[in-house]
């Protein structure tokens, strides 16, 4: 699990500066918010349509050796940004490329995560899991801003590319636990537990309306890089420690309380940032709540998700039915958006399509208690 947690962290590490800056090197480009909310919605129709063939390739050969090809992969997206200069063709090869990579990567990672987790201990993994993840996040937006004030983007996205692909050491050179598709058909899989579906589906709807939109928001409002990356990383700062302290919580009980309240709170966070964010002093504070929102529902969500994959028969389909789930949510609610946006809306405003997506994960918890009852 160690290996897995550090490559997960470089991973993230270059990932974090694509997930940030992404949106605004498209924004400097030229492109209306608007075009870059349909940039990503065409991203995950792809990703759906080219799902089965990823699946069919999975069950050729073992997980292993694709996983490790994913990683190489996937980290070339980065060097694929940096040929990209304005809209055009060339920007359609990348959508293409980040799709096909996307999707190979997301469900032989998920799949792999979900076979090595310990039922028992399923909390506290994801919660370290998830601390890894969140220690790329605090570093790489402050990191990588200083480092386009200082080279620009080309080179930014070249060392993000480096690093990315230096992920895959860890799992190189530690054995693997290997993992083959025994038996595989689609009649099968359509039996498969389907709850991950609904689960990924309302947390894309929370991530790309409210998040996605949250990052292009402020630095419309901030203006400069480092201003911007100090941002994000701040409003991380403080939920590292506290995302594994309620792992634990997850492994000693089934109470659901606490996520149900982080919710509120998220939604609190979210109502406030798309109506009074207008200092960074106001920006802060709502971080701080959105940290504390997310510190107390997010590692348990996940943990459940985690969970129900074990038991469901197939890690691998599954994950597949997940992360389908996933896309449709961030269709919708992108393509919702990019409407709004069209339209006129403030940015700020179509964030609120987000409070659609923290209903649903309340729904999983009011559920998830029904059934443990």
């Amino acid at each position: 699990m160690l290996s897995v947690n550090l490559h997960f962290f470089l991973l993230f590490l270059a990932f974090g500066f694509a997930e940030s800056f992404g949106p605004v090197y498209f924004y400097k480009m030229g492109l209306d918010v608007s075009d870059i909310a349909v940039y990503w919605a065409l991203f995950f129709v792809i990703r759906i349509s080219i799902r089965p063939i990823i699946i069919r390739l999975c069950h050729k050969f073992d997980l292993k050796s694709v996983f490790c090809t994913s990683i190489i992969l996937f980290s070339g997206r980065y060097l694929f940004y940096s040929f990209v200069q304005e809209p055009g063709p060339l920007m359609v090869g990348l959508l293409l490329y980040e799709s096909i990579t996307s999707t190979l990567y997301w469900v032989i990672y998920h799949s792999y995560f979900a076979a090595i987790a310990s039922s028992e201990k399923a909390g506290v993994q994801v919660a370290t899991r998830d601390m890894m993840l969140l220690l790329a996040r605090l570093i790489s937006p402050f990191l990588m801003s200083l480092c386009l004030d200082e080279f620009g983007f080309g080179s930014t996205f070249l060392m993000a590319a480096i690093v990315s692909v230096s992920s895959v050491l860890p799992l190189i050179m530690k054995p693997m636990k290997e993992m083959h598709i025994k038996d595989f058909s689609w009649k099968k899989a359509m039996v498969v537990d389907k709850s991950g579906a609904f689960l990924y589906g309302v947390t894309g709807i929370h991530e790309y309306s409210h998040l996605f939109l949250w990052r292009i928001a402020l630095f419309l409002q901030v203006g400069s890089y480092v201003g911007f990356g100090a941002l994000l990383s701040l409003a991380i700062l403080f939920q590292i420690i506290g995302n594994f302290v309620v792992g634990k919580h997850f492994d000693r009980s089934k109470d659901t309380k606490l996520p149900a309240i982080g919710l509120g709170i998220m939604s609190l966070a979210l109502i406030g940032r798309a109506t009074i964010s207008t200092s960074i002093p106001i920006i802060l504070a709502l971080d701080i709540l959105s940290v504390l929102g997310g510190v107390l529902y997010g590692p348990y969500i996940s943990a459940i998700n985690y969970q129900r994959s074990k038991s469901s028969g197939s890690t691998l389909m599954f994950q597949f039915w997940s992360e389908t789930g996933w896309d449709f949510g961030c269709i919708i609610t992108l393509s919702i958006g990019a409407a709004l946006l069209s339209l006129g809306a403030p940015v700020k405003t179509v964030m609120l399509l987000g409070l659609a997506g923290l209903l649903g994960m309340q729904m999983v918890i009011k559920r998830y208690r029904n059934c443990a009852a």
